[in-house]
């Protein structure tokens, strides 16, 4: 398709309880055994591949796969990425259950039909089993987590944290997680934190990914609603986009394009932990890229539009022309901004600059009107259309004049927080893309319902 790549409380339970009954996937294949803790080699510079929810046991295939991605690929993918070379990686065995989505997988011990909850904690201990051994010999030690294995690897890092073993450097610890529900800036268990476990499915939404002290890479697909949920959960359109997202984006991981991945771009470190978002297309127009030849015209008709309103939902105005902070990741092409605070918890109606939200409207007009005629021209064999023609069409929809009248008044707003007493009148506090109104209040109550039901 030729539509942009990346561009781009009753609401609290609707949105987590849809993600969890669609995202029951990592949609990998079953295949012969990974090893098991209890045969884990203490060999210096190990590392442990766990698979997603229904994978228990990492195929050879996998294996391959995700380390010609994430761990050890031929040659850099992008600038700066993260390599293990000379690491051994090897399958790690992990429950990876979910009822009632995986009633036929069987632990090695026999238990079946384990909750999400269930199958955490005993991932946990398998993933502790195998790498305490090596860390306590001081070894160098790798851990890849996908999805569930993802939080399993979040729980276990917390529990380090807490409970140190003797003598063991925890920074010895190296992490890559993709597709993690705790990411701790657009995780849905981290956009929800505080709600306690959500009830009947048992998935315990317990917050972020620790930043300190272990290195760690986390790589997120652009609209995975595991991995990349929206932080203001009454757009809902954001909300279905993100749940097409956990069809089509979150099961993709290990087998994305090397080109795809090339394209992934690094939008900061918190503490240890550095952040890699891979950009997607919309995954709700999705079925359009099915349609042979009508399909991308149409997805390039609306696909503009639909970008701008959907990453309002991500606290990003969608401008590409505008100014400040809140575009310092990648402006209009992309959920942005990234409050590099890791705090990603959700919220009520984001800090947006109603100019620039307007412009990236005006701007998308122009998108889907040459982006439906350039995929004709193609189709017919014909040039696209020339640049000044998108330039025209700028300037006569007001897109540049909006972009004007903003610098003035943010050049001004900029002048008058200068004066003593106030610094909050600064376009980059005014405008910077987080929640006007904190949604923690509503997510305590509603954890408070949440418990009273798992009491019961």
């Amino acid at each position: 398709m030729s539509w942009p790549r990346f561009r781009s409380t009753g609401s609290v339970v609707i949105s987590i309880g849809c993600v969890t009954a669609v995202g029951l996937t990592s949609a990998l294949v079953f295949g012969p055994k990974a090893l098991t803790a209890e045969f884990a080699l203490l060999t210096a510079d190990v590392g442990w591949i766990m698979g997603g929810t229904g994978n228990p046991d990492p195929t050879p295939s996998y294996i391959s796969e995700v380390e010609a991605l994430f761990l050890t690929p031929p040659k850099e993918l992008f600038p700066g990425q993260p390599t293990f070379d000379g690491y051994t990686f090897q399958g790690l065995y992990t429950p990876e259950q979910f009822f009632p989505v995986t009633p036929t997988l069987v632990t090695p011990t026999g238990e079946s039909g384990l909750t999400f909850g269930q199958s955490l904690a005993l991932g946990v201990t398998d993933l502790n089993n195998a790498i305490t051994p090596q860390l306590a010999a001081g070894d160098e030690v790798a851990v890849f987590g996908y999805s569930q294995s993802a939080t399993l690897t979040t729980i276990e890092m917390d529990d380090l944290i807490a409970h140190p073993p003797a003598g063991v450097d925890l920074s010895d610890l190296h992490v890559v997680l993709i597709g993690d529900p705790n990411d701790p800036l657009t995780g849905i268990l981290e956009r929800f934190y505080g709600a306690g476990t959500l009830p009947f499915l048992d998935v315990p939404l317990n917050g972020a990914t620790p930043e300190v002290p272990f290195p760690t890479d986390i790589y997120t697909g652009e609209y995975d609603g595991w991995a990349d949920f929206p932080q203001y959960p009454f757009n809902f359109l954001a909300d279905a986009n993100a749940i097409a997202g956990i069809l089509i984006v979150h099961p993709s991981y290990p087998t994305m394009s090397p080109d795809l991945l090339g394209s992934a771009i690094g939008i900061g470190t918190v503490g240890d932990t550095t952040f890699y978002m891979i950009p997607e297309q919309l995954p709700i127009l999705e079925p359009l890229d099915q349609i042979p030849y009508v399909g991308p015209v149409l997805g390039d008709a609306i696909a503009p539009e639909l970008s701008v309103l959907i990453d309002w939902g991500y606290g990003n105005p969608g401008d590409p022309g505008g100014l400040g902070d809140g575009l310092a990741f990648g402006g209009a092409v992309g959920p942005w901004p990234i409050d590099l605070t890791a705090s990603g918890v959700a919220g009520i109606l984001p800090r947006l600059d109603p100019l620039q939200m307007l412009a990236a409207l005006q701007y998308a007009e122009v998108q889907s009107l040459v982006g439906p005629v350039d995929d004709i021209l193609s189709y017919a064999g014909a040039q696209p259309l020339p640049q000044p023609v998108t330039t025209v069409l700028e300037v006569l929809t007001g897109y540049d004049l909006t972009n004007a009248v903003d610098a003035v008044m943010r050049d001004a707003l900029t002048g008058v927080s200068q004066l003593p007493g106030l610094a909050d009148l600064s376009p980059d506090v005014l405008f910077n893309g987080t929640p006007i109104i904190d949604g923690t209040p509503i997510i305590d109550a509603v954890g408070a319902v949440f418990s009273i039901i798992n009491a019961l």
